[in-house]
């Protein structure tokens, strides 16, 4: 897909999603991540449009005859089972377009809720791997 079309298709999906919040449409390994507020709810590849599911979504993306985001690499394809192709019919649609990203917006948060959380040593100083010192 040539950029000129990328950029049409990411101008495309920024203007049918407006009403969910800030869109944008991010470079990642060769395609897009796609972001609301912020939050990545899917990706853009090979001109086509892939949404975050989970376990609430993703009977939607089955029944629609979707498949999950497969890709080549020099050891055979990959899936990631997480991200779904968006059904053309679906992308066509911008109200029910909405919908789907917004499931899809909802599907990242819940991910996003699981992950366990981080903390940061702020101000503490670094402990050596060594056990003896």
């Amino acid at each position: 897909m040539s950029k000129a079309a990328e950029n049409k298709l990411v101008a495309a999906l920024g203007a049918k999603l407006a009403p969910l919040g800030p869109f944008r449409a991010r470079p990642m390994f060769g395609g897009f991540g796609l972001y609301i507020d912020g939050m990545i709810f899917g990706l853009m590849a090979w001109d086509q449009v892939f949404l975050k599911v989970d376990d609430k979504n993703r009977p939607a993306c089955e029944a629609a005859g979707s498949e999950p985001f497969r890709y080549a690499t020099a050891r055979g394809e990959t899936t990631i089972a997480s991200y779904w192709r968006c059904p053309e019919k679906i992308l066509r649609d911008a109200g029910k377009l909405q919908v789907w990203a917004a499931e899809a917006l909802a599907a990242s948060k819940r991910a996003q809720k699981a992950k366990p959380v981080r903390r940061k040593s702020v101000g503490k100083p670094a402990r050596s791997r060594n056990p003896f010192l």
